[in-house]
């Protein structure tokens, strides 16, 4: 049985469904970023400083060692942004699951209402076959 409801419920459902499908991607988002981080910081520890050899050798392996701090920092802000769109989803989906609960008990309350309503009409026409038996009862006598 449709109610008024029931069109609101559908798209509560598909907005859920969707912020579901959301908090899935952020969190890959997530967990790639922070995968990437920890790639960058092996990368990091892997470069060593060399002991001797020219200045330019030197310089240059200071400036892949700031280089590669450059790529760690934008990691982490890569990461942090991941984390914080995750969060957002997560408080998008708990959102939406509690309008699509809200229109679900709304919709069962206008059911419930409407078997009410249907069970009170149902007794009325049934006394009154009850009465109109009775009356041709008499009638008979």
């Amino acid at each position: 049985m449709k109610t008024r409801y029931t069109p609101l419920v559908k798209i509560k459902k598909d907005t859920m469904e969707r912020s579901e499908h959301d908090l899935q991607q952020a969190g890959h988002s997530a967990d790639d970023a922070k995968m990437a981080l920890e790639q960058a910081h092996i990368e990091l520890d892997g470069t060593s400083i060399p002991k001797a050899g020219t200045m330019s050798e030197l310089l240059q392996a200071r400036m892949m060692l700031a280089a590669q701090r450059v790529v760690i920092g934008q990691k982490r802000q890569n990461l942090d942004a991941a984390v914080l769109q995750t969060e957002m989803a997560r408080e998008a989906l708990k959102s939406s699951i509690l309008e699509h609960e809200k229109f679900k008990y709304l919709e069962t309350e206008q059911l419930e209402t409407a078997l009410k309503e249907r069970k009170r009409k149902l007794q009325r026409e049934l006394d009154e076959i009850a009465l109109q038996g009775h009356h041709n009862k008499k009638r008979k006598k």
